[in-house]
């Protein structure tokens, strides 16, 4: 990619989706009145840009499927207007940025799919009460669910399958009247979602390890029961 790009500075839009561009990104610092980067399905390397740090007008970053490397940089906190994230199919790895997700309070959409990122789900994530669609399954996630996902009030799809995550799903999860996915088959998680979803059903597409034996989940209304490796699945079983 040319780094003259970087010298456009009333340049609003930048879509360069579903070309052969390789490399790294140029320093964009200096597109202060930048609203929309679109740069997803190319071949694109390095780590992730801190400079985007710099673009505070940033709306919608999509870096999808290119092969990103390293961690997200804690200091994207300072794009305060971001609502559309997604970072899926890269070679993402380290923590998820507890600070990133604590700023980014406009934050509707994240895609982080198919990367490589370790560690706990910050807390954080449960404060950004706009969030519509979160995506972090096929990653290395640990540790429980946090109980603070619950205060997102407008979540319709949180798929978290195909992790190491432990433990149960936090029974006030049952408040999350707006969720219509759930995914979290091929987890370690166990217990049972009977009386979190199933009492009074409002997730249309549920699925968990509740196929196999032993069961690791229990689960009435799941419209899909996986084995407990999250690979062989049945469906409208409940």
């Amino acid at each position: 990619m040319p780094r003259e790009i970087g010298l456009l500075t009333s340049l609003l839009h930048l879509n360069l989706d579903k070309n052969t561009l390789y490399g790294g990104i140029p320093n964009l610092a200096k597109l202060t009145s930048l609203q929309l980067l679109r740069m997803s399905s190319n071949q694109l390397t390095g780590p992730l840009p801190k400079d985007l740090a710099e673009v505070t007008t940033l709306a919608s970053l999509d870096l999808e499927s290119n092969t990103f490397t390293g961690m997200i940089p804690s200091e994207w906190r300072s794009l305060t207007n971001l609502f559309f994230l997604g970072l899926r199919l890269n070679d993402i790895d380290g923590s998820l940025p507890a600070d990133v997700f604590e700023c980014l309070n406009d934050l509707r959409y994240v895609d982080l799919e198919g990367n490589k990122i370790q560690g706990t789900i910050p807390t954080q994530i449960g404060q950004l009460s706009k969030m519509e669609s979160l995506y972090l399954e096929k990653n290395q996630l640990s540790g429980t669910l946090p109980t603070h996902l619950a205060n997102l009030k407008n979540l319709n799809e949180l798929l978290l399958y195909g992790n190491l995550l432990s433990g149960s799903v936090p029974k006030e999860y049952t408040n999350m009247k707006s969720l219509t996915f759930f995914w979290i088959h091929g987890t370690d998680l166990s217990g049972t979602l009977d009386n979190i979803f199933c009492t009074d059903k409002f997730v249309e597409s549920l699925s968990a390890d509740c196929a196999g034996d032993p069961i690791e989940i229990s689960c009435m209304c799941c419209s899909q029961c996986c084995d407990s490796f999250g690979t062989s699945c049945r469906q409208n079983l409940g």
